[in-house]
């Protein structure tokens, strides 16, 4: 096959092109496969596979290696609670500051004496995840004739004079008065630690069956 100013010479394996003085070569040296799938190895292709090229549910968690997918991979806002299957996350699965309310309280029976000097009638220890408020209540009774009993909720072991609850019986009779209190408190993260004092300034009252619960909350609104 001839043509002004190049020629072409084919051959079974070489084809051989001369142009202008230049000469161009390709040979081609027949290679034969195996039918069937054969497993691609030394591949260096990241980012060749975007999601458009993955079909709906073909990865499940089955396929993803344990902890190859951290929070750095997720976008923000991309898993929201119709995601994530009730009963999943539990309270041990939160960080400790978004962990949820949690109690700690101490009552029983009792019937002791009051004396005149300050000292702790009931105790209880709030071990707060994280920093945030405790909720404190107090509950109890005070007998006794011609009484007065001073009492508070106090993380020391004197009663606080702004916060006290006075009750006072002048008439004479043996008498049950109750009492009660409430106080709200910053907390840090760790042992907390929440008394009723009490201590009287007429007779010898009695205190019966006191009650201190604390309440941990992680934030205020």
């Amino acid at each position: 096959m001839m043509a002004t100013g190049w020629k072409a010479k084919i051959s079974g394996t070489a084809l051989a092109m001369v142009m202008g003085g230049v000469v161009l070569s390709s040979t081609a040296a027949a290679q034969s496969f195996p039918p069937g799938n054969r497993t691609a190895t030394n591949l260096d292709c990241r980012g060749c596979v975007n999601v458009r090229e993955i079909g709906k549910k073909a990865v499940t968690a089955a396929k993803i290696r344990s902890g190859a997918v951290g929070t750095n991979k997720i976008k923000k806002n991309s898993v929201t609670s119709g995601r994530i299957k009730n009963g999943t996350i539990r309270p041990k699965d939160l960080s400790a500051s978004a962990k949820p309310a949690g109690i700690a309280f101490s009552s029983g029976d009792q019937d002791v004496a009051i004396g005149g000097a300050h000292a702790v009638y009931r105790t209880v220890t709030l071990d707060a995840p994280a920093d945030g408020y405790a909720m404190v209540n107090a509950s109890w009774v005070i007998y006794g004739i011609n009484i007065t009993a001073r009492c508070s909720i106090t993380t020391g072991s004197t009663v606080d004079t702004d916060h006290e609850v006075v009750i006072e019986e002048s008439a004479g009779s043996l008498i049950n008065l109750s009492g009660s209190a409430v106080r709200a408190y910053p907390v840090t993260a760790g042992a907390n630690t929440f008394n009723l004092v009490c201590y009287a300034t007429i007779g010898t009252p009695n205190i019966r069956d006191s009650s201190l619960v604390a309440l941990y909350a992680p934030a205020s609104y």
